[in-house]
């Protein structure tokens, strides 16, 4: 595959990423969706927030000095087919963060938690967008 072609598609996962988030919370917003389906019992709870916020504090950092470690850096450069493949690992980084603290912050719906991680996670995913050339 050419690196346009895999550029194309680091984009078009990025986008995905976001028209998914943005669907899942219309629908969850406007009750289409259900909300509140996870048991809210004090222990649940408590280790579904510490999950959202361990997931944040790892993949945030992880995917924002993914292209800037040695080992990455060394193998790749402008225009490579590498570097499309390591901006989708950014991507999907990212987006684990990003739907499991949706998931949990509609699941719970108790708490704010989860939500201001997503917020965390998406501004980080603004940070993300594949780019052809290396930081």
């Amino acid at each position: 595959m050419n690196t346009n072609r895999l550029f194309c598609l680091a984009r078009a996962f990025y986008f995905l990423v976001w028209l998914a988030c943005g669907i899942i919370c219309l629908l969850s917003e406007a009750n289409v969706l259900p909300t509140a389906y996870l048991p809210a019992d004090p222990s649940t709870e408590y280790a579904l927030q510490m999950l959202c916020v361990v997931l944040t504090l790892c993949c945030v950092p992880a995917a924002l000095r993914l292209l800037t470690l040695n080992r990455v850096k060394r193998h790749m450069k402008p225009d490579t087919p590498q570097l499309a493949g390591w901006n989708i690992a950014r991507i999907a980084i990212i987006a684990t963060a990003v739907f499991a603290n949706t998931v949990i912050y509609y699941g719970l719906h108790t708490t704010l938690s989860p939500a201001f991680c997503l917020l965390i996670t998406l501004t980080a995913l603004v940070f993300c967008y594949p780019n052809k050339e290396v930081d």
